[in-house]
């Protein structure tokens, strides 16, 4: 029992970045799509649907980041690896974000078929847009930050972002 209680302490160490991250990123989505679609707040629904969606994306970061295809390009320039784990990861939170649509819908049509049919009716291109770069953006600044830690350190960022050496005077 002991060591299955390391086990999942651990993953859920391991996973604490990326669900905090991808909570707030998701709850950023779901205020944006208020917006566009004329509301003034997010829905409990919405915002279980985000935390859900935070937990799956974060456990899905570190299933990628476990098997090989995650690691490609490790031994490449740091540029090659961020450029892959966005795409992979991308792709993943793409997926999880669609899901996050389709349940409400679902739910209320009651067909996925239904749900998706409305989905479609009810997005508008701008819309779609606008959403894709904020999980873009938001997918590649989180692989930017996870792979220069990984790279250099938590101890070297922490370093260079806390604490200012003062550069020697010049003469």
């Amino acid at each position: 029992m002991h060591r299955v209680l390391t086990v999942v302490a651990r993953e859920l160490r391991e996973m604490l970045p990326a669900f905090l991250f991808f909570l707030v990123v998701f709850h950023m989505l779901a205020a944006t799509q208020a917006v566009l679609q004329g509301k003034h707040g997010i829905s409990l629904l919405r915002s279980t649907v985000a935390l859900v969606g935070a937990l799956t994306v974060a456990k899905s970061v570190l299933l990628v980041d476990a098997l090989p295809i995650g690691r490609k390009f490790d031994q490449r320039p740091m540029a090659y690896a961020i450029a892959w784990r966005t795409l992979l990861f991308g792709l993943v939170t793409v997926l999880f974000h669609y899901l996050e649509e389709l349940i409400p819908l679902l739910r209320r049509t009651g067909s996925l078929g239904a749900a998706v049919r409305q989905l479609v009716e009810e997005t508008s291109l701008a819309h779609t847009v606008v959403i894709q770069i904020w999980l873009w953006t938001s997918v590649l600044l989180f692989t930017v930050v996870t792979q220069v830690i990984a790279r250099v350190g938590v101890d070297r960022v922490r370093d260079e972002l806390f604490h200012r050496e003062v550069p020697p005077a010049r003469p």
